[in-house]
């Protein structure tokens, strides 16, 4: 699966590694030091939990560096049409209540006003433009909205 990340979502991501690789490490191995200087590791849990920290921030490592190895940034789109970057109102029908939303990759929505491609909203306006409609399918059943604008 390709994961698309705007330009700001893969800086903060490439921080974020840097963050685990430099500081972060250096931290469980200053504690993993320390633990080990207790006596015997068989029955030292302060070292087996330091030792277990440091495997899971190295597996962590692992996956954000695949992670962003194979990351698409995207380019908004700038054709009228909704796509990755767009910032996008729309109106329920039934509801009667407007609401805007700007569109990002799966790892940057937050659900609320950031939210995915993959998202019920996101699927359904996906490459639609202002003045057209769409139906967006929940788990609740359909419910039809109108896209007031686009930017």
């Amino acid at each position: 699966m390709t994961v698309y990340l705007s330009q700001e979502g893969f800086n903060l991501q490439q921080e974020k590694l840097k963050e685990m690789k430099g500081p972060i490490r250096e931290d469980l191995s200053k504690k993993l030091g320390t633990a080990r200087e207790h006596g015997d590791l068989s029955e030292n849990s302060e070292y087996q939990e330091a030792r277990e920290s440091i495997n899971n921030l190295d597996k962590d490592i692992a996956e954000l560096e695949a992670l962003l190895r194979t990351a698409k940034v995207y380019k908004k789109a700038t054709d009228g049409t909704i796509g990755y970057g767009s910032i996008f109102t729309i109106l329920d029908i039934e509801e009667n209540e407007k609401m805007t939303y700007e569109v990002r990759g799966i790892l940057e929505a937050n659900g609320e006003t950031i939210i995915s491609n993959e998202s019920p909203i996101g699927a359904a306006i996906w490459g639609k433009r202002k003045g057209e409609d769409a139906f967006v399918a929940t788990a609740n059943g359909k419910y039809q909205v109108k896209i007031l604008d686009v930017k």
